[in-house]
């Protein structure tokens, strides 16, 4: 009897772990990008109306999954995949507008790159960033180019 008893202790919480019916819903990972990073050396071209901005020390990307696989508002140069992954991205430039300063915007963005506008220290840019490299080698391997030009 007791052998049948202790059985059943063990039997019953499996049972009622079991038969939990809550459905939960599948998330997302909050993955980050294949193009996440930081940006320097000669990793990084940066300019502004063309011409390219020596104070720029680097450029770090934050990115999380888009919960919805929204397009960027980009060129049909730069199209990827339908099915490709966006991402919001946090991008902070360090040495912009002057050396020492730091600035950032978010922006959506795939693995070929980025567009949009932001106001930094209250003047409006237009900006493109296009990655160089292919997005699943070491990070040692990729590049980012970013324009941004004064409206």
């Amino acid at each position: 009897m007791k052998l049948i008893y202790r059985i059943w202790l063990f039997i019953v919480p499996l049972v009622i772990l079991s038969c939990n019916n809550e459905e939960t819903e599948p998330s997302l990972p909050n993955s980050p990008s294949y193009r996440d990073g930081i940006y320097s050396g000669k990793q990084l071209e940066f300019s502004v109306d063309g011409k390219e901005t020596m104070t720029v020390s680097s450029v770090t990307l934050t990115s999380r999954l888009l919960d919805a696989n929204l397009d960027p508002d980009k060129d049909p140069d730069q199209i990827a995949h339908p099915s490709d992954p966006t991402y919001t991205t946090t991008v902070s430039i360090a040495g912009f507008p002057l050396e020492g300063d730091k600035s950032s915007f978010v922006t959506v963005s795939n693995i070929m790159g980025f567009k949009g506008t932001t106001m930094i220290q209250n003047i409006e840019y237009e900006y493109v960033g296009e990655f160089t490299g292919d997005p699943l080698s070491h990070h040692e391997n990729k590049g980012l180019i970013l324009k941004l030009t004064t409206k």
